[in-house]
């Protein structure tokens, strides 16, 4: 059993970089910030314009 553990960890560590590389570049650009921001913003305008606007003015 220990020996499985052993061999699926160093793979599974080898996989979750090459996962994350591509968020890890987008948000190292300067202007992913003001995307996310675009974003956020608009969701909140949405939010609050919804028929779930109660919990928005609650939060």
């Amino acid at each position: 059993m220990k020996e499985l553990i052993k061999k699926a960890l160093p793979r599974r560590r080898e996989i979750t970089p090459q996962l994350l590389r591509p968020f890890n570049s987008f948000l190292e650009k300067e202007a992913s910030s003001g995307i996310i921001l675009i974003i956020v913003t608009l969701l909140a305008l949405v939010w609050s314009n919804s028929p779930f606007s109660e919990t928005y003015h609650h939060f």
